[in-house]
């Protein structure tokens, strides 16, 4: 009887022995993410644990902060998958929670929500895991031991932008226009390239007037253009003068020598 039963208490510690082994195989580590607020704002900061497969069931969460930055305003655990609470205090820059729940729970838990106001003057600021924090199953600790946490900003947020529609294009002011009385222009007399000798000019060059429509450019060209008109005119003129004399002398030469 004596061997049977310490073949039993043998068994018995290997299991349990086995199952602390497994527990130990297991981690769990806090989650917190990092914020950015505008100076002197109060802020919610949602406290979670992951402990992958392994079951915890009870939480506790050293928190440290810095005073002269942050007041914790208060804690929420009215959805925290640890609702039942051993202990709270708030002390001198540390902010202790300690939550369990009656049963387990695995993956990824929230332990809480602090709700921390920005009293100080820095840029920013962090809080911590204090090496007195623990996430346990039973008894057993699983935490990893990372005692990182986060780290908070204070930003004065930028001036909003206002859109604003681009204003409506003005139509301009009609404006009236008063008749303005035309210029009559008196036409210039015609003038006439008259042959100074018996032989008629071969054609006549006239001198239209010059329309009258607030275009002076266009006086200025047909004006031009009239006056070389009239000098070629004048040249061809002469120059057939010159020939008709030119063919007489040769007449009168032919004749003199018949």
């Amino acid at each position: 009887m004596k061997r049977l039963a310490l073949g039993f208490s043998l068994l018995i510690l290997t299991f349990l022995g086995a199952g602390l082994k497994a527990l130990g195989a297991d981690s769990a580590s806090f989650l917190v993410s990092g914020v950015t607020v505008a100076p002197g704002s109060t802020f919610s900061v949602p406290i979670y644990e992951s402990s992958g497969n392994a079951s915890v069931n009870t939480v506790k969460a050293d928190i440290n902060y810095d005073p002269s930055q942050l007041k914790v305003v208060g804690t929420d655990f009215s959805d925290s998958d640890f609702p039942d609470t051993f202990a709270s205090s708030d002390s001198d820059g540390l902010l202790s929670l300690q939550q369990y729940v009656i049963g387990s729970a695995t993956g990824q838990a929230k332990l809480g929500t602090v709700t921390f106001m920005d009293i100080g003057t820095q840029p920013s600021t962090t809080i911590s895991f204090a090496s007195s924090s623990s996430i346990d199953y039973n008894g057993v600790n699983l935490w990893d031991g990372n005692t990182a946490g986060a780290t908070f900003s204070f930003m004065t947020p930028a001036p909003a932008v206002t859109s604003t529609s681009a204003p409506a294009p003005q139509t301009a002011p009609v404006q009236k226009h008063t008749a303005v009385p035309k210029t009559t222009v008196q036409p210039a007399p015609v003038a006439s390239v008259q042959s100074q000798t018996a032989n008629p000019p071969l054609f006549h060059v006239t001198f239209a007037p010059a329309r009258s429509d607030n275009r002076p450019w266009e006086t200025v060209i047909v004006g031009g253009f009239l006056v070389i008109t009239a000098l070629l005119a004048r040249l061809f003129n002469v120059h057939r003068r010159i020939k008709a004399r030119v063919t007489k002398r040769r007449r009168r030469k032919a004749k003199g020598r018949t």
